[in-house]
């Protein structure tokens, strides 16, 4: 027999490289069958924490739901496409509107337009044909990226009772302005007469002449007692007509300047030169909807009041600018300032510091505002160099955003 030593080499070697694949064979699925429980238990954990999840999910969502059926309101969460994801009092999967809507006078449609908080107020009629006050206020949410808004939430109330309760507060301060302002004209109208009676006489009893000492303080008296009542009866008529029909698209801009060039403030200019005014207006405003002689009246009252602030002279700026579906006109100046424990109370009817003056002028102005939706606030932190700052608010026409100038 021959030896083939090259042979049993080989063989050799087969059996080890033999051995060695069924040990990593083995340690292989020793390997897999360790893995394989990890991973059923690391899979029942990830269930016991799904579970978990879902049953946490699923209390708040219902107190969530409780909580937004006790509200006095209603509040929906919907996609960019206007279908209902959530909400209070609405079956979910519904669409909110229709393709049709009118976005125009819609809060939810301007917020995905603009991608900006949007609250708008519109009367409506119920079933039994009463007419409501529906306030609507709705918030775009955007994407993680905040590139695009997704949808949207809108809160809905009924503010019928509070807007009652607001008009009887308004009609009871109308009733006391209506009080305050007789009582004043009887005393101005008293005056006028004496000091007619005190002429009429003079010219009968051939006392008074033309040139005569005194003659034209009376007449100077007079013409300022009958433009002083002239002026409070404006006023009275603002607060008591409620009427809105005389509202038509107005441009600010154009408004203000105008206003600037009346006879009151160029007479107010001449007497205070060392008052100057600077107007900062912007190009492109969205027109208002408004009165323009009740608005052109706030001005003059705002304008009127710095002028009075500033007697040693000083600047007055009215800066106008459009801010989220918006047109505001503030009012700057350098004059005394408003002290302190009067702010808060600013607006309220018959509030002066002024000898001879009734206090009606910034009521006057509120009330023209709200009319038209509109709001003035005394801002607490004016610009820099400045002591007053007055910030009007009107709502911009929605159905003439195009409509800039």
């Amino acid at each position: 027999m021959t030896y083939k030593p090259m042979r049993e080499l080989e063989s050799r070697e087969y059996r080890i490289d033999k051995g060695v694949l069924l040990e990593e064979n083995r340690l292989l699925k020793e390997r897999l069958r360790i893995l394989e429980k990890y991973t059923d238990q690391l899979f029942a954990e990830l269930e016991d924490r799904v579970m978990k999840n879902t049953r946490e999910i699923a209390e708040k969502k219902v107190v969530l739901q409780k909580i937004f059926n006790l509200m006095d309101g209603e509040i929906i969460l919907a996609d960019k496409s206007y279908r209902i994801i959530e909400a209070s009092n609405v079956s979910s999967g519904h669409h909110a509107w229709q393709a049709a809507s009118v976005c125009k006078s819609d809060a939810a449609c301007q917020a995905m337009k603009t991608g900006r908080a949007v609250s708008q107020e519109t009367a409506l009629r119920d079933g039994n044909d009463q007419l409501r006050i529906i306030r609507q206020t709705a918030f775009p949410i955007f994407d993680s990226k905040m590139n695009e808004s997704w949808g949207f939430v809108q809160f809905t109330q009924d503010i019928t009772s509070v807007r009652i309760e607001q008009d009887r507060q308004i009609r009871l301060e109308k009733v006391q302005a209506v009080e305050r302002v007789v009582a004043l004209f009887s005393s101005y109208l008293k005056t006028i007469a004496e000091a007619a009676e005190h002429i009429i006489l003079g010219k009968i009893e051939g006392k008074l002449g033309l040139n005569n000492y005194g003659f034209k303080d009376f007449l100077a008296l007079l013409d300022q007692q009958i433009i002083q009542v002239q002026d409070y009866l404006t006023d009275l008529f603002f607060i008591l007509n409620e009427r809105t029909e005389d509202a038509v698209l107005t441009n600010v801009n154009d408004l203000l300047q105008v206003t600037l060039r009346s006879s009151k403030l160029t007479a107010l200019s001449n007497k205070n030169k060392k008052v100057k005014i600077i107007l900062e207006l912007a190009r492109d405003i969205p027109l208002v909807r408004v009165s323009q002689a009740q608005l052109s009246r706030v001005f003059i009252h705002l304008i009127h009041n710095a002028f009075d602030s500033m007697p040693a002279g000083g600047e007055l700026t009215i800066v106008t600018r459009s801010k989220s579906l918006e047109v505001e006109i503030e009012f700057s100046d350098t004059g005394l300032g408003i002290a302190e424990q009067i702010r808060e109370k600013i607006f309220e009817p018959f509030l002066t510091t002024k000898e001879n003056r009734l206090g009606l002028g910034l009521s006057v102005c509120k009330f023209i505002l709200e009319k038209y939706h509109g709001q003035i606030t005394l801002q607490p932190n004016p610009t820099a160099g400045r002591t007053t700052s007055f910030l009007v608010r009107i709502p911009a026409s929605l159905d003439c955003q195009a409509c800039k100038r």
